[in-house]
């Protein structure tokens, strides 16, 4: 919560006590004129009332109903302070957990482009009989491309590019993958449907623990 939001809270709470007290206080005023009333009628003789017992009964409850007042209501706005602490809290830590600076991202951005490998010729990592299977996958295997994907980023810790996304994809299914599926269907796919899959920034994808879905 900001201070701005904690004051205007306060201020609420404080006005609601004033108002309160101001109410007490008549009724203070209320039951010092009636005690003087009984004082007088003491004074000229009278010790009973037709209404025994009726006017303290009547004050006492009035009194109880203020402070009563006074408390729920100051029950009420601390409650609403802790619950906003609490939500801002959780969506701080949430954004801290989530974002990468925006001076990581243009090193690795600069990175990539000096050492970048062409996704049109990815370099092979040969599979148990030395050779990649010459066969380009055409339909790609969602539920197996996208635990993949999430590993892949999970075990970086940084933003990975779309080459290097499909260069790992491929030496961790041992085939080939046509660089542009991978990249105009098969990441956006992933993108959308995990919810650890999130893009950093243009042409960099990130591992998050959990997405932020609009």
């Amino acid at each position: 919560m900001r201070i701005e939001e904690e004051k205007k809270y306060i201020y609420d709470m404080m006005r609601e006590i004033t108002e309160e007290r101001r109410k007490l206080t008549e009724v203070y005023y209320d039951l010092k004129k009636r005690l003087d009333e009984l004082n007088e009628l003491e004074i000229r003789g009278l010790e009973k009332l037709s209404v025994k017992g009726y006017v303290d009964l009547h004050n006492e409850r009035i009194k109880e109903l203020a402070v009563t007042n006074v408390t729920r209501e100051a029950n009420n706005v601390i409650k609403r302070i802790e619950n906003e602490h609490k939500k801002t809290q959780e969506e701080s830590m949430q954004k801290k957990s989530s974002t990468i600076p925006k001076e990581e991202i243009l090193r690795l951005k600069e990175i990539d482009n000096k050492g970048k490998v062409k996704t049109t010729t990815p370099t092979p990592t040969p599979t148990h009989d030395n050779t990649f299977e010459r066969k380009s996958i055409k339909r790609l295997n969602m539920n197996e491309l996208i635990p993949v994907i999430e590993d892949l980023l999970k075990e970086k810790g940084i933003p990975m590019s779309i080459s290097e996304i499909h260069q790992k994809a491929e030496e961790k299914l041992e085939r080939r993958i046509d660089p542009k599926n991978f990249q105009k269907n098969a990441l956006p796919r992933a993108l959308k449907f995990s919810d650890h899959i999130d893009r950093a920034t243009k042409g960099y994808y990130q591992y998050v623990r959990e997405k932020n879905r609009k």
